[in-house]
């Protein structure tokens, strides 16, 4: 059991390694963030998702489901700060991506 709380506690470095500067964060830093800046601000505005992905070239098709976008959209709509949303949501991201890695290891 003694290997298993270390690769735990090297996941919870490796984690605030990776956490604490994205939370000291106080502007964007990718074009990705404005992308999804943008995508959140017309989905408020018209309602529906827009077709394209400008991130990286113009008038590239979304090949995944924008659902972070449409929380992101719903979050500003009730008022959240921006940058304290992406985080949020970022780190709610993050957490997903982990227990899913650690339930597939399980099999």
């Amino acid at each position: 059991m003694g290997e298993w709380k270390a690769v735990g506690l090297l996941l919870a470095v490796c984690l605030a390694a990776l956490l604490i500067p994205f939370t000291r964060l106080d502007s964007f830093v990718t074009s990705d963030l404005w992308e999804r800046q943008r995508v959140a601000r017309e989905i408020l505005e018209t309602g529906f998702v827009p077709e394209t992905n400008n991130a990286y070239e113009p008038e590239t098709p979304y090949v995944y489901p924008p659902a972070f976008d449409l929380l992101l959209a719903g979050a500003l709509a009730n008022g959240a700060d921006y940058l304290l949303a992406i985080k949020l949501l970022s780190l709610a991201v993050g957490a997903s991506f982990v227990l899913f890695v650690y339930l597939l290891s399980r099999k």
